[in-house]
């Protein structure tokens, strides 16, 4: 290792074609070196870190390990372009050198008193680092092992299978009853706001379905009128209420920023949510809890965030096992043709045109009304998470308590259906 100074000096002559050989590493090398090994730890350490309950969810820990290794993906082809650079300079093979610990000298009276102490200085320090490394591995080990060991057992999900129903449990009805007194009293808005008496689980998971696409409007409330605290200040397009809904910022496929919304008008950067499968929902209420996510008990009541929790833990699917990317639907049209007629027509129709779902706001097509057929065919994970949790707000069938392929099935058939 060289001081800043010196790998700068370095560096000007490596540009001015004036830089010496050396036996060790050079100067921008040995940093490198360092660098690498820097950003591999803090890799590894926010990836530890989030395998535990303490640090799962944390908005800081998830942005470090992603940024670190965004850099790491810059580091290596500048490392492996230094090699090049220097082998080229220099015509030795460093790569050769990498592997058998062994340099030619120039000439025989390169070899000094001086060389053979550094190489004295050169085995002290390797044995302090590798001595150093041991204990750093045991201290994080033990850490590991500790926090990772008090993590809650999480639920096995199986997306594919229909929810198994075992009876209500006393925490769901609790649940169940508190959003009965809380809904309001009108005419068959109990199915729309309300709750069953004894809910079953397929029927809290499609409510937090609901609640995750936008929990006011399921609730029959108002939603917040400032943006929320940690929306983007980038993203001017969206505001308001609307930045307070889950599916703004982690997307109708779950995956964030590395799924639907890397690009477009809802690009956030922000985090998917497919990481919380599984997780406790007593963990998950916590983490909405909590600054980054804003739900008090006031703006949003215990049993609401357990549904929501619920559903993140137990209710999501992988969109792009059932929908690939250029829209397309992985189903059997003929089979979904079969439930479509048999349910969903009696609201939407044989033809998906018995009900306007808003218009268009594509400028070539700015007011054209949007059907079944043209919503399925325009964002089709929007469509796949509604059929399988309903609408909010809105009367509309759920196939929660069905296999996962029915929902699919309907979907390949709804985007068959006429778009205009």
């Amino acid at each position: 290792m060289r001081n800043p100074f010196a790998v700068l000096r370095y560096l000007r002559d490596l540009a001015n074609g004036r830089d010496k050989r050396h036996l060790g590493h050079n100067p921008a090398g040995g940093a490198m070196i360092v660098a690498l090994l820097v950003v591999l730890a803090v890799i590894s350490v926010t990836g530890v870190m989030q395998l535990t309950n303490r640090f799962f969810g944390v908005v800081w820990v998830e942005d470090l390990h992603h940024y670190a290794a965004n850099v790491l993906l810059v580091m290596i082809p500048l490392h492996v372009l230094g090699v090049v650079i220097s082998s080229a300079l220099h015509r030795e093979n460093l790569l050769g050198s990498m592997i058998t610990g062994r340099k030619a000298l120039d000439a025989p009276e390169t070899v000094t008193s001086e060389l053979r102490e550094a190489r004295i200085f050169d085995r002290i320090r390797t044995s302090e680092g590798v001595l150093v490394l041991l204990v750093a591995m045991g201290v994080a080990g033990a850490w590991g092992v500790l926090e990772t060991g008090r993590r809650e057992v999480h639920v096995v999900v199986d997306e594919k299978q229909p929810i198994v129903e075992s009876g209500p449990s006393p925490e769901a009805t609790e649940m169940s009853r508190t959003a009965q007194e809380r809904a309001p009293q009108k005419d068959r808005l109990d199915y729309v706001a309300s709750a069953p008496l004894n809910a079953s689980r397929a029927w809290l998971i499609s409510s937090g379905g609901r609640l995750y696409d936008n929990w006011f409007v399921a609730l029959g409330v108002k939603g917040p009128v400032t943006t929320h605290v940690s929306w983007p200040r980038d993203n001017t397009i969206i505001s308001g209420d609307q930045t307070w809904c889950c599916k703004s910022c982690h997307g109708w496929d779950y995956l964030g920023r590395e799924g639907q919304y890397r690009t477009g008008p809802s690009a956030t950067g922000i985090n998917g949510v497919q990481r919380a499968k599984g997780r406790t929902p007593e963990m998950l209420m916590g983490i909405l809890g909590n600054s980054k996510h804003g739900f008090t008990d006031e703006i949003m009541p215990v049993d609401v965030k357990y549904r929501l929790a619920l559903f993140l833990s137990q209710g999501q699917h992988t969109a792009r096992s059932y929908i690939q990317p250029d829209n397309t639907v992985k189903g059997n049209a003929v089979q979904g043709q079969a439930i479509y007629e048999n349910v969903c027509a009696a609201c939407h129709g044989f033809d998906g045109k018995a009900l306007k779902l808003g218009v268009s706001s594509d400028p070539l097509y700015n007011g054209v009304p949007q059907f079944v057929g043209s919503k399925a065919a325009a964002n089709p994970t929007d469509g796949l998470h509604k059929i399988r949790n309903g609408h909010p707000g809105a009367i509309m069938v759920s196939l929660r308590a069905f296999p996962m392929e029915h929902a699919a099935n309907v979907l390949a058939y709804v985007q068959t259906l006429p778009q205009q």
